[in-house]
């Protein structure tokens, strides 16, 4: 399947890091700097190439324990603390109701689109709507589905050194899409929420007062404020009023 991807970029404000739908008419903000469409291009891909390794990543690693064996060289140690964001595209469940890694490479089940990108102003942060779409198969020891395949949205927040490395990838889980049978409609819906309708949306760490297409978004957003050891929010996740940190992970 064949996407089209939308080229927005947003000049906004940042922090220095702690390490080293609707109609959308309104969204583009047009800018004109050299090479900026080629590195547009290149975090899009190097941002789905990374989801789908990691993904990967943790279904070896699940596959390890299960007693097969597996390419270590593929499993990347990093991924153990933000085990939990692939597991729904890692691991299935089979007839029994037992939770297993999925029989099949990652590659040939899922595939990711990076749909846009707004930028920092000085490129090192992002925020990445992501549609993924999961083909469904008939493999009898597994779940019956109802439809071929199916999509699911979200965003993510990407941090860097320079604005020629690759991302590390968080994630920006306040509201995501979960099992739309259309790719337009779950790349409307996401599109809506984080563009609009985050707009006064409060989370566990507070108040969004603005869409990702804001100039003030990475300024304002609660995923940006830095805590006690100097690291911003998103760098960690809240889990029964305790926060726990992230390890960076990227290709």
């Amino acid at each position: 399947m064949k996407y089209s991807f939308t080229f927005i970029i947003s000049m906004i404000f940042t922090f220095s890091s702690c390490s080293n739908p609707g109609s959308f008419e309104i969204f583009p903000v047009k800018v004109n700097l050299d090479g900026q469409t080629q590195r547009y291009r290149t975090d899009k891909e190097s941002i789905e190439r990374t989801y789908i390794d990691n993904i990967e990543s943790v279904r070896l690693s699940q596959r390890q324990q299960e007693g097969y064996v597996v390419n270590e060289d593929s499993i990347n140690p990093e991924i153990s603390s933000g085990y939990w964001i692939y597991t729904p595209y890692a691991l299935r469940f089979r007839n029994d109701y037992k939770r297993v890694a999925s029989p099949v490479r990652t590659d040939e089940r899922i595939s990711l689109a990076v749909d846009t990108l707004t930028y920092s102003k000085d490129s090192l942060y992002c925020v990445a709507l992501v549609i993924v779409k999961v083909k469904n198969d008939m493999n009898p020891d597994f779940e019956i589905p109802k439809d071929s395949c199916y999509y699911d949205g979200m965003a993510i927040i990407g941090m860097r050194k320079d604005k020629y490395c690759p991302f590390y990838l968080f994630p920006m889980s306040i509201w995501t899409i979960i099992g739309d049978h259309s790719y337009r409609i779950a790349r409307r819906e996401l599109r809506n929420f984080y563009f609009n309708r985050i707009k006064d949306f409060a989370s566990w760490d507070g108040k969004y007062s603005c869409g990702i297409g804001d100039p003030e978004f990475f300024n304002s957003a609660p995923d940006f404020k830095i805590d006690s050891l100097g690291c911003h929010l998103f760098e960690s996740f809240n889990d029964l009023g305790k926060r726990y940190q992230y390890y960076n992970y990227q290709e």
